[in-house]
């Protein structure tokens, strides 16, 4: 798939920047952000002001660079709108990654290789992480398989009813994570493979999409919950940026707040 091949979007959204309808790849890239452009810059600009001034405080503007800026809100209307997902930015890949981990705080996981940063960091949640009194569990492939076969009779569940506060007992699994296509190997993963064994199990899919445009693979319409992009990478062509986006699955996009 390319810039020319055609996205469709969530019909159930409430975001304007989510259209109901299919939309050219190019347009969403020119025209994602015009609900929220002001100015008519065809180059949009970076604000680099940390604070800004603001009304009254029920308005929701621009207040604090940490907060929301006009980069962030038109750099996350965009990807979110190429996905088909809900877009929330972060100053690096792996803090993307880390804001999923506290939110879902995972005791069962299985990690499809991936990229040794991502590996690392999940590591560091099994030995440090908050899980409770319960005992964490590291998956393997082949007990994915097992888990796969017992669980293939049971009816799927919805994704959009999936939740982080979902009584985790009820769970065979948390947390799926798929690096595709991989780094540096390339390999290409069975995503709808994974998002089946996600909704037997109970679990979130997150698909590491970096190696990937936001056109090339678009996980969310394959069955993911999650896709995630080091921006440093593909989104930015590499070395000059540093950041990271975390692209939710509409119905249950408060998780990356």
């Amino acid at each position: 798939m390319n810039a020319n091949s055609h996205c469709s979007a969530s019909k159930s959204s409430s975001n304007p920047r989510i259209l109901p309808f299919p939309i050219h790849g190019s347009t969403i890239e020119c025209h994602g952000d015009d609900d929220i452009e002001t100015t008519g810059d065809v180059a949009a600009p970076l604000h680099v002001s940390t604070n800004f001034v603001s009304g009254a405080p029920e308005s929701c503007g621009q207040v604090y660079s940490r907060l929301n800026t006009v980069t962030r809100t038109r750099v996350e209307a965009l990807l979110g709108a190429l996905e088909g997902g809900q877009a929330i930015t972060y100053s690096s890949g792996l803090s993307a990654v880390t804001a999923l981990i506290h939110c879902i705080k995972p005791r069962r996981m299985y990690v499809d290789g991936g990229y040794h940063g991502v590996r690392a960091a999940f590591k560091l949640w099994s030995e440090r992480g908050s899980v409770g009194s319960g005992r964490f569990e590291s998956f393997t492939f082949e007990q994915c398989k097992q888990l796969y076969e017992q669980r293939k009779s049971q009816p799927r569940t919805e994704r959009a009813l999936w939740r982080p506060t979902d009584t985790k007992e009820e769970r065979a699994l948390d947390l799926i994570w798929v690096e595709s296509p991989s780094n540096p190997y390339a390999n290409v993963a069975d995503i709808e493979w994974f998002a089946e064994l996600a909704d037997r199990t109970g679990a979130c899919l997150a698909v590491d999409s970096t190696l990937s445009s936001p056109l090339g693979q678009r996980p969310l319409e394959h069955g993911a919950h999650v896709v995630m992009h080091a921006s440093s990478k593909y989104l930015a062509g590499h070395n000059d940026l540093l950041g990271g986006v975390l692209i939710v699955l509409i119905g249950i996009s408060f998780i990356v707040s």
